[in-house]
């Protein structure tokens, strides 16, 4: 993103975890970095004075900042490491090839067992059960130790002739000298897998099962390991999706239409591994009625198809198009526009990353403020919505924002006691009547923006109300066939992209409204019908 001057980094900057790319003036890779939060980071190095001679050294060089964004902060880790290793930025400690971020194995034996490895492409068998990789060493060896506890797996290279200390300690069921079946060694290798795969509501479930059937059976000691177990899988619901240990290939597109055209936004998986970001625009002249057709079979004609193309867009042909990359690549290839769990994340992160891309700002409430020309950021919102059933009960209500997110404690509900059987505009000038000039007004902060739902009608009564009692309040009109914005400004409406960050917001607050007045209608209904 080229920009006027180095500060205005810190404005495009995103409040959100994520990797940042620092470039040169030739483009070149110089530095390679993660926060948590990226702005505050960001900030660090061209607001501070207080820098190091080799920190001032690398701002002095930076031309370009290119940002990743990622899930969490452990992501993020994973992620500097692999483009750290790719694009070895001069400004970057030199990591030693053969360091990896650790991963546990559950190896693929008669009577399999739990190891450690670093590197994944060379030790693992395609039978091997991995997971990781494992940025928390202390983490990672409580919960190997968990799973050597709760589940009992032998940890020893080979099976001895005699049972060890392990078995006479309650962590192995000594499957060396018999004492565990094959049957019943694989019962507890899975419940392992389904810990280390996230699975732990259905784990903790069977685990509750076992202590509450050993408890009835006086086995006390038993159920307690269970129940320690149980504690322990608790508080180990964490997971992570920018690096897991897969044998295909993958490939996440986002595609969005934009006023000149379409971007699309490839973020390539390799053995699990994200590499980074393209993303590619076509002008709308250019764009034919099966771009993602022609993308892909344009794009994949010069790049290596992966084993899965994962898109949210409906693809036209796509089966000859797999034939075509197939046949091309020389393994199978599949396009799928359904995913869940870990494939669902990652297109989610996709989705983030070209959101990011064609509203830098990130920033939803200074978006509105930017686009709405408000007199400062939108931080608290109050919207209002009418519901009447066929013209009779008809309600109001009232619901905040605050920061982007519900405030509950301050939601309304009004029963319309003025307005005209089915006037719509009559009810709403009551209830913001009410909101303005009644006790709500001082038991209620004022807010910084009111949306009204619906269009020009609509804010014209309201605007009405404000003027005639002198309060000065931005007030604006959201209609939901088009997501059309009214502002008093303007006699034309505005409309902004569907994937604006700024219009989701007032899309959420204008729905939880809609849901607070049917729900609150439908109890009024409900108390009129005799039983």
């Amino acid at each position: 993103m080229a920009l006027n001057s180095k500060s205005d980094f810190v404005n495009v900057a995103p409040h959100a975890p994520g990797v940042y790319v620092m470039k040169d003036s030739r483009g070149t890779v110089i530095y390679v970095g993660k926060a948590k939060d990226l702005k505050n980071r960001i900030r660090n190095y061209f607001v501070n004075k207080k820098l190091d001679s080799k920190t001032l050294k690398l701002v002095e060089q930076v031309a370009d900042v290119e940002f990743i964004l990622t899930s969490n902060e452990t992501e993020a880790l994973i992620l500097e490491s692999n483009l750290i290793k790719k694009f070895k930025g001069k400004y970057n400690v030199e990591l030693k090839d053969s360091y990896r971020y650790p991963f546990v194995q559950i190896t693929n034996e008669e009577f399999p067992r739990i190891i450690v490895v670093r590197a994944p492409k060379k030790n693992f068998k395609q039978s091997d059960r991995v997971f990781g990789p494992f940025v928390d060493g202390q983490a990672r060896h409580q919960m190997i130790d968990l799973v050597e506890k709760a589940f009992q797996l032998r940890t020893c290279k080979k099976l001895p002739l005699q049972a060890c200390l392990k078995y006479y300690l309650g962590q192995c069921t000594a499957p060396c000298i018999g004492r565990a079946t094959m049957e019943e060694y694989a019962l507890q290798v899975q419940k392992a897998v389904d810990f280390f795969s996230g699975n732990r509501e259905e784990l903790i479930g069977k685990l509750e099962a076992e202590m509450l059937d050993l408890s009835k059976k006086r086995l006390f000691e038993l159920a307690l390991q269970k129940r320690d177990a149980i504690a322990s899988l608790s508080g180990r619901k964490e997971t992570q999706v920018v690096e897991t240990f897969r044998r295909k290939d993958q490939d996440f597109l986002a595609v969005a239409k934009t006023p000149s055209g379409i971007k699309i936004l490839v973020l390539p998986f390799r053995r699990g591994t994200l590499l980074g970001k393209q993303v590619f625009s076509f002008e709308s002249k250019l764009v034919s009625t099966d771009i993602l057709e022609d993308f892909l079979l344009e794009y994949y004609g010069q790049n290596q198809p992966p084993h899965e193309i994962v898109v949210r867009q409906i693809v036209s042909r796509f089966v000859e198009i797999e034939k075509i990359l197939s046949d091309a690549s020389g393994h199978s290839v599949s396009i799928k526009t359904k995913v869940s769990g870990d494939a669902k994340a990652k297109l989610e992160i996709a989705e983030k990353n070209l959101l990011y891309a064609l509203n830098p700002t990130s920033d939803p409430l200074s978006e509105l403020q930017n686009r709405l020309v408000l007199p400062q950021k939108p931080v608290r919102l109050e919207c209002f919505d009418i519901s009447h059933f066929a013209g009779n009960q008809t309600v109001a209500s009232m619901v905040v924002f605050e920061n982007g997110k519900p405030n509950k404690s301050n939601y309304r509900r009004f029963l319309i006691q003025t307005a005209s059987r089915g006037d719509d505009y009559a009810a709403m000038s009551e209830v913001v009547l009410r909101r303005y000039t009644g006790s709500l007004s001082k038991d209620l902060p004022k807010p910084d923006l009111i949306v009204l739902d619906g269009g020009k009608g609509q804010l014209s009564v309201g605007l009405q109300v404000l003027k005639k009692h002198q309060l000065s309040i931005p007030m604006i009109g959201l209609a939901k066939k088009n997501e059309e914005i009214f502002i008093p400004a303007l006699s034309t409406p505005i409309v902004l992209d569907r994937k604006n960050p700024g219009l989701q917001v007032l899309i959420r607050l204008r729905d939880e409204a809609h849901r607070f007045a049917n729900a609150y209608r439908k109890t009024r209904v409900k108390k009129q019908i005799p039983k």
